[in-house]
């Protein structure tokens, strides 16, 4: 059955506005120009009778109908959303304080679509936008912010990682900013669970390729687990950094710098033989990033990001993690030295503003 935008009941909570746990469709949430990811839900301010207001995220099923299998597209997207309520509820018992987990969940009928379908929805707490958002908002760049916004997703990532879950899809829209409360890593709808359930673990690039690691662009898949899903949250976060400072990824940076002919898409010889010439497009691609830098941090921050992004997925962290008998991917020293240099950032704001 083929549907239209005014039969897809995701799209219209807002006409049956009660919901189950008290709470109460608001608005719809607009979807801002540019936006990754996304296709599958529709997302809405709530209340409940106690006016707090929350986000819900409801479950889209109307691509799906235009695919020439739907069922299977139906039940993919239905395996996924129960994954993600139970690994949130996970997440919630852990009190991960630097991930944004799930406050309720529910479903409701999904009317004259589906005679049997309904539409599920996860309600979170309601941020005041992503790091992208505050960065446009801020009346000049605000080192002090993005600092410590690395630094708070640094936290989520190890907070993760430590539930054995690699996130596979830290980008800036996915690092929310609450403005009391600092950042929060956010969507776990492509993360990957340690302990093999994931429905997206047969997938070599889990999350928005626009942010993937290299060795994955490639097709290279390590069995090793820590070293396919944990690398890729490594190099994420150090994506994040220098998005922060040149408004694009690592991976669009050095594929600027990478001849035509070695592009994933170009390329079928393995990704040993190609790694010399991305690494050499790597090396251009940090020049750039770091000429971004201010002086008081470019000797810290910069080398940081080089270990944290290193396209070698064996070399990638902390030196010292490759030579002591520790986790090799652990975020832990990123995490003191993300803190560091955000507490001189604030220091010297507050010093500006006394």
């Amino acid at each position: 059955m083929q549907t239209t935008l005014n039969s897809n009941p995701a799209e219209r909570l807002a006409e049956k506005p009660q919901l189950g746990g008290g709470w109460t469709v608001v608005s719809k949430v607009p979807r801002l120009p540019g936006a990754t990811g996304g296709n599958f839900s529709v997302g809405y301010v709530v209340e409940n009778g106690r006016g707090r207001q929350a986000f819900l995220k409801a479950l889209d099923y109307s691509h799906a109908f235009k695919q020439p299998n739907p069922t299977e597209v139906i039940n993919i997207l239905t395996s996924s959303y129960v994954y993600e309520k139970s690994l949130l509820n996970q997440c919630r018992d852990r009190r991960l304080s630097r991930v944004n987990v799930s406050i309720d969940d529910g479903e409701v009928p999904a009317g004259e679509l589906h005679e049997t379908l309904t539409v599920p929805y996860i309600i979170f707490e309601l941020a005041d936008g992503d790091v992208r958002q505050r960065l446009d908002q801020t009346d000049g760049f605000d080192l002090a912010f993005v600092l410590r916004a690395l630094h708070h997703s640094a936290v989520g990532i190890r907070q993760l990682h430590d539930a054995k879950v690699a996130h596979q899809d830290l980008k800036p829209s996915n690092v929310l900013d609450f403005r009391d409360d600092g950042c929060r890593v956010a969507d776990l709808g492509r993360s990957s669970s340690q302990d093999g359930n994931s429905p997206h673990d047969n997938l070599v690039i889990a999350g928005d390729t626009t942010y993937a690691p290299p060795e994955l662009l490639y097709g290279h898949i390590s069995p090793d687990w820590r070293v396919r899903r944990f690398a890729c949250d490594l190099y994420q976060i150090g994506s994040l950094a220098v998005f922060f400072f040149t408004q694009v990824g690592i991976t669009a940076l050095w594929h600027e710098y990478l001849d035509r002919t070695f592009l994933p898409d170009n390329w079928g010889e393995g990704y040993a033989s190609v790694l010399p010439h991305v690494r050499q497009a790597h090396d251009l691609a940090f020049e750039e990033f770091e000429e971004q830098l201010p002086d008081e941090i470019r000797g810290i921050l910069g080398p940081a990001v080089r270990q944290l992004c290193d396209p070698d997925p064996g070399r990638r962290g902390h030196p010292r993690n490759l030579s002591q008998r520790v986790n090799r991917y652990s975020v832990q020293r990123y995490i003191s030295i993300f803190d560091r240099i955000a507490r001189i950032a604030e220091w010297r704001l507050r010093k500006t503003m006394t």
